[in-house]
């Protein structure tokens, strides 16, 4: 028993001991086997381009663009003519151009009044070309006067003036007589009265001359006048005809006249005898204004045609009387104009482009001086108001370009400048913010209150050398990085930086291009490897504006 107890415990000595032997020898050829190193992560120094900013957000509003108002000149011009809003062709929020028309108006009033101005142009005129009897108001020289002229072809008869005479306006300076027709006046009893119509043909015996002339009757009055004796007593009834006939050569005013009609080839004279009253045409030139005469171009009994000179009439009434004609003709052409003119502004039209943010005019409204109709807002100058803590209002700089997109228009970049920086920043949860307002141009469809995205630029650098930010060390209050070398060894370098943004650093002075410089490091147990250093160099970076 005791034997076999002492061989059970041999056993179990002997394999805790082999256990123990190769425990101990395990670890010892796992230390031997194994070490610890380093991996370097490293990026090669390359150029490019970096641009550093602000990034920040906010919404677009559009500037004012001016008002749509009631043009001046519809009421200077038009003279308070009364206008009415036709037709409105826009809305609020509608995009529109410069030109674009934006309410068309219409106005009766001024239509009368350019006819009324027009018609009283022409009398103007014509009574002007008359008095100076010229054909073109250009040819009327105030301070020579004016140019009597004879206004039908005949013979001038009843010339009682020479030149010096003064004459008073209204005056009569000569008579001009066609004499190819006479006129007689003649009275018929009752019972001829029957035998008459107008039109029908009469033969007139005229003076002492022999032969008879044939004359027709132009008119006939129906009413009856009472036929009075030398001595003023009434005799009967009579009525009155006109007659007019052709100039033999021997009618003269006053010669007394029979007038008979033709009855079965015979004819009958009438009861009363008549006399030629004067000729069917004849003219009275007059004079038109108070003037002398400064010369006579014509004499009794002269043969003239129409437009031939009679006299000339001049002098300071005269002067002032053609200067005053002349003034109210030029200021009726200044009115024409001005009601020409105006309804150029019938069509109200946008001076800008942009949006209407608001509109008031109502369709059959009438106008009013200096009316507001509406306003727009200008999308060429929309602004976005944004803000940025303390330590980035530092590196906002006036004028600076800003890059702008918009969550409504996906795809579209807009380009803006920094117009205005708050000066003293408002502090809310313990942070102070600045406000900064950013001009941009905007287009048809930006629209207020639009949300945007900036980024506000505070430096830039072209083909410069760029190392990662990770790559960037303080050590002692100077800028370093670490170089691995080619014999794998690392070298601490004091450098000088520029423009940095977020991801990239612009290197001034320390480095040059190829350069490798250390980004990161791992500590890794490796099995059976000598060496204790690994570079991984991490992949050349596509995108080189550093943004």
């Amino acid at each position: 028993m005791v034997e076999r107890i002492l061989k059970i415990t041999l056993v179990i000595v002997v394999l805790l001991f082999g256990g123990f032997y190769a425990y101990n020898e395990s670890v010892r050829k796992q230390e031997v086997s194994s070490k610890e190193v380093v991996e370097y992560i490293t990026k090669e120094v390359e150029k490019g381009d970096i641009v550093a900013g602000v990034k920040t957000s906010g919404q677009i509003e559009g500037s004012w663009g001016g008002g749509i108002d009631v043009p001046d000149i519809l009421f200077d011009g038009g003279q308070e003519a009364k206008y009415i809003i036709e037709k409105v062709l826009v809305e609020r929020g509608d995009p529109v151009k410069e030109g674009d028309t934006l309410i068309k108006l219409q106005s009766p009033d001024l239509d009368l009044k350019l006819k009324e101005a027009e018609l009283k142009l022409r009398e103007k005129t014509d009574d002007l070309l008359l008095m100076a009897g010229v054909d073109n108001i250009n040819k009327i020289s105030p301070s020579q006067g004016i140019i009597v002229r004879a206004t039908m072809e005949g013979r001038v008869t009843e010339l009682t003036v020479k030149e010096g005479d003064e004459l008073e306006q209204g005056i009569s300076v000569a008579k001009i007589v066609n004499d190819s027709k006479y006129i007689v006046r003649a009275k018929v009893t009752p019972g001829e009265y029957k035998l008459l119509k107008e039109g029908q043909e009469v033969t007139l015996k005229i003076g002492s001359y022999d032969g008879t002339n044939v004359a027709t009757i132009t008119s006939i009055d129906k009413n009856q006048s009472p036929d009075l004796d030398k001595d003023g007593k009434a005799i009967g009834f009579i009525h009155w005809i006109t007659i007019e006939g052709k100039n033999p050569g021997l009618a003269q005013p006053k010669m007394e006249v029979e007038v008979g009609i033709k009855r079965g080839g015979n004819i009958f004279y009438f009861v009363n005898k008549a006399s030629i009253e004067g000729f069917a045409n004849e003219a009275t030139i007059l004079a038109s204004a108070k003037g002398i005469i400064t010369k006579m171009y014509a004499h009794s009994n002269d043969v003239v045609k129409k437009g031939d000179k009679i006299a000339v009439l001049a002098g300071e009434d005269m002067q002032r009387a053609i200067e005053g004609k002349i003034r109210e003709i030029d200021e009726l052409k200044k009115n024409i104009n001005s009601y020409k003119e105006s309804y150029k502004y019938l069509e109200i039209k946008s001076r800008m482009n942009g949006i209407v943010s608001y509109m008031r005019a109502t369709e059959g409204k009438e106008l009013e001086r200096f009316g507001y109709l509406g306003s727009l807002y200008n999308m060429d100058e929309m602004y976005m108001e944004t803000y940025v803590d303390d330590q980035d209002v530092l590196k906002v700089k006036m004028d600076a370009p800003v890059t702008i997109t918009l969550d409504a228009i996906p795809g579209e970049i807009f380009e803006g400048r920094v117009k205005d920086i708050q000066t003293r920043g408002n502090s809310k949860d313990g942070i102070t913010k600045f406000r900064v307002t950013i001009n941009l141009k905007g287009n048809e469809k930006t629209k207020p209150n639009f949300a945007a995205k900036a980024f506000i630029e505070s430096g830039s650098s072209k083909d410069t050398l760029l190392i990662p930010l990770e790559g960037l060390l303080e050590e002692e209050g100077k800028m370093v990085v670490k170089i691995l070398q080619d014999d794998k060894s690392v070298k601490v370098v004091p450098v000088k930086i520029g423009v940095m943004n977020d991801r990239m650093v612009e290197i001034v002075e320390g480095l040059k291009e190829g350069d490798k410089i250390i980004t990161g490091t791992e500590t890794k147990i490796l099995n059976g490897d000598n060496n204790n250093v690994k570079v991984l160099e991490t992949k050349p970076d596509n995108n080189k504006k550093g943004e």
